[in-house]
């Protein structure tokens, strides 16, 4: 579901703008649109490094090119929302 742009690889997309937080070695996406149009709300990110050795990203150095796995929400180009309803909670209780 992510797109490719160029000879971006089919699984990461360049990014245009994101809110995201490191958390311990991973970031955390907390809304993202890529230049594609797709929006994501929540998930996982990954980078493309530009050392291969270098697989974990960080939240202050993160790579243009990156792919969000599990989002809650994603919104694409032509406006199909999909929506992860296993992961709604009420959030009067929160963990």
């Amino acid at each position: 579901m992510e797109a490719s742009i160029g000879n971006v690889s089919p699984d990461f997309a360049q990014r245009l703008f994101i809110c995201c937080g490191q958390k311990g070695n991973e970031v955390i996406n907390l809304f993202a649109v890529l230049k594609d149009g797709t929006a994501y709300f929540g998930g996982k990110v990954h980078d493309k490094p530009s050392n291969p050795s270098d697989s974990n990203a960080s939240a202050i150095e993160l790579n243009d090119i990156i792919k969000i796995d599990r989002p809650g929400i994603k919104i694409d180009s032509d406006g199909n929302m999909f929506i992860a309803f296993d992961r709604i909670r009420n959030a009067d209780k929160e963990n």
